[in-house]
């Protein structure tokens, strides 16, 4: 069975980029468009790690990994977050609890390489 990941995006062109790259690579992919969509199907479905972008409609995405730190479910769960926004805010994701922080635009390799570092970790028995 392929690591599902879920990557929680509202811009449909991003997430097709996001979710075309990582079933190109092997994985299973579902998705949420907003963070409280996004926080629902990470513990109903328990994904191996979490993409998120920060700014979205309902919930935004630090709202969510704030959420999902507090729960026990997913409190070691690998997310990673991409942005378009400055530093701060690059500064407050990972304050939230985001193991990493991609910088908008990115590119596949770039995206795979973090998941593949991120999914390594765990497997060697690290939370984080």
């Amino acid at each position: 069975m392929d690591p599902k990941i879920l990557v929680v995006e509202d811009d449909p062109e991003t997430l097709d980029i996001v979710t075309i790259t990582l079933e190109q690579n092997g994985y299973q992919v579902i998705s949420a468009a907003n963070g409280l969509e996004g926080l629902t199907v990470a513990l109903s479905e328990s994904p191996r790690l979490i993409i998120t972008d920060l700014k979205m409609p309902a919930m935004d995405g630090l709202e969510m990994v704030r959420q999902l730190r507090r729960r026990a479910s997913a409190e070691y769960v690998p997310i990673v977050v991409m942005t378009a926004y400055r530093m701060e805010h690059q500064t407050d994701a990972i304050m939230a609890g985001a193991d990493r922080v991609l910088g908008k635009p990115f590119t596949p390799d770039l995206l795979m390489s973090c998941v593949r570092s991120l999914l390594r970790g765990i497997s060697k028995g690290n939370s984080g």
